[in-house]
């Protein structure tokens, strides 16, 4: 058996900076953000036990497969020049700043924007299915905000 996770990303990019560069593409993407978006979503969905169980299974698996459909196709660019609002502070009247800001974005093949993680050798329990199910469908998004 295998297990195949699918990460769709309708909005046709994945934007996520490297780790340690802020200014440098995350790709492919790293199974280590998986993980971290799942806790995130296992927290606000109550931190369910099964769901914890599940969490846990997962994150204990050797890294994954990273498989990217028509990876060809993937264009790799630094968004820069965006200026972004800045959290006001009382030094500064609370005005709102703006601070420019850069976004490393891959923009996916528009046929397949898609990508795929895979455990060639891994079966899920089945006890552990619907609940690792439900954490997935809850994501709302794998990388920054605008990587829906």
């Amino acid at each position: 058996m295998s297990l195949t996770l699918s990460l769709q990303f309708p909005a046709g990019r994945y934007v996520a900076a490297a780790w340690g560069n802020r200014d440098e593409a995350e790709w492919p993407p790293h199974p280590a953000r998986l993980c971290l978006a799942l806790v995130d979503v296992l927290h606000k969905s109550g931190n369910a036990s099964a769901s914890r169980d599940a969490l846990l299974w997962l994150c204990r698996q050797a890294p994954p497969v990273i498989i990217i459909p028509n990876e060809q196709h993937a264009d790799v660019q630094v968004l820069d020049g965006i200026f972004v609002p800045q959290n006001p502070s009382a030094a500064e009247g609370l005005k709102h700043t703006r601070k420019q800001r850069s976004f490393p974005t891959v923009f996916l093949d528009p046929g397949s924007p898609s990508v795929f993680f895979h455990w060639p050798t891994v079966e899920l329990p089945a006890d552990l299915r619907e609940a690792l199910a439900k954490l997935l469908a809850e994501m709302p998004r794998y990388g920054h905000s605008s990587s829906l």
